[in-house]
């Protein structure tokens, strides 16, 4: 009965994760965000190690800025690598 029970549970929750992205996807479109799924799914699982959800908004905001300010996106890498070791 257990083994049964756990494997419900199992195939749940990455139903109710794939869920919850897609709402949280759907409000990210409503707001005009511009990010995609995969990488919804990265700042999710960021946030959820730990990570300031202020500081990554700044770090986005920053690397797309450096982004569009130049055609080269090797200044957008040199960007993130500058502001990961504040």
């Amino acid at each position: 009965m257990a083994d049964c029970c756990m494997l419900l549970i199992s195939k749940m929750v990455p139903e109710a994760a794939q869920e919850s992205l897609d709402v949280v996807f759907l409000m990210s479109n409503f707001l005009e965000t511009g990010l995609d799924h995969d990488t919804l799914s990265i700042l999710i699982a960021l946030c959820d190690m730990g990570l300031d959800a202020k500081s990554l908004t700044a770090m986005i905001k920053e690397l797309r800025s450096e982004f569009t300010a130049s055609s080269s996106s090797a200044s957008c890498c040199v960007t993130f690598l500058t502001w990961r070791r504040i």
